[in-house]
């Protein structure tokens, strides 16, 4: 019986999908040119980010393809699902790997739980997308925090040029607001997290990643570093964004917004 296990770590291990191979690197950037996250106005050089390269495989799961996103804390890979059937389809996800700031990560993990238990029957919970996964990974600068989330698809202000003159009908923009606030009443009278600043909240389109399936239903992006009870600290979110600015009417005590 103590064999059994081994036996069947061994075969499942043969069945998963195998890493694409790693890419040749190309010519390093010179040190003094600033890239990505560098360039952000509230860049902190004493917060190291972590070096993932295309091809990485992380936490023995995770294939890392390309870079398709980076905020003040954090960057996002898209990334290969390898523990998927070696016959079945490609799964992708979004890696966001923190920097070493692991106070920061350790805070952005535990709201994401707060939001993902407080009410599960709520029907604004299914509309905040939280991690499915997460790991740490050591790197030259101490450990990294690293979250799994099901991929987004294309925001708003790229789908809106799908329509005459890139302008949305009208009914759709009342069906994305109806989502929005129905989102939002979840955070706010729920689970008394409050998202403020000028960037509120990324919502884009999302589906399942699968070759022939439909595309279909909204949900927000990742929550980012937040304050339950308070109020949310903005990140510059990653998968390209659609912004919406808006003003809480009801003012509610304990929640600051702007």
């Amino acid at each position: 019986m103590n064999n059994i296990k081994p036996l069947n770590s061994r075969f499942s291990a043969l069945l998963r999908k195998k890493p694409f191979p790693i890419p040749s690197p190309g010519s390093p950037l010179p040190p003094g040119i600033l890239i990505d996250e560098e360039i952000s106005p509230v860049y902190d050089s004493k917060w190291y980010f972590y070096p993932a390269k295309p091809g990485e495989v992380l936490a023995d799961r995770y294939q890392t393809l390309v870079k398709v996103g980076w905020g003040v804390s954090s960057t996002v890979w898209l990334a290969r699902d390898l523990q998927e059937h070696i016959e079945g389809p490609e799964k992708v996800v979004a890696l966001k790997i923190a920097n070493n700031n692991t106070s920061s990560a350790s805070h952005e993990r535990e709201v994401e739980e707060h939001i993902a238990t407080t009410d599960p029957s709520h029907r604004g919970r299914s509309l905040i997308r939280t991690f499915i996964d997460s790991f740490e990974v050591t790197g030259p600068k101490g450990s990294y925090s690293c979250l799994v989330y099901p991929p987004m698809r294309e925001p708003l202000s790229m789908y809106q040029r799908r329509f005459d003159n890139g302008k949305m009908p009208l009914p759709l923009i009342k069906t994305y607001i109806h989502v929005l606030l129905t989102g939002l009443d979840y955070l706010h009278k729920e689970c008394r997290t409050v998202h403020t600043g000028k960037f509120i909240f990324s919502l884009a389109s999302v589906g399942n990643t699968e070759p022939g399936r439909r595309i279909g239903g909204t949900s927000f992006s990742s929550i980012g570093l937040a304050f339950t009870g308070v109020w949310l600290q903005v990140d510059f979110y990653l998968e390209y964004p659609t912004v919406f600015e808006l003003l809480d009417p009801t003012n509610a005590p304990g929640n600051l917004h702007s």
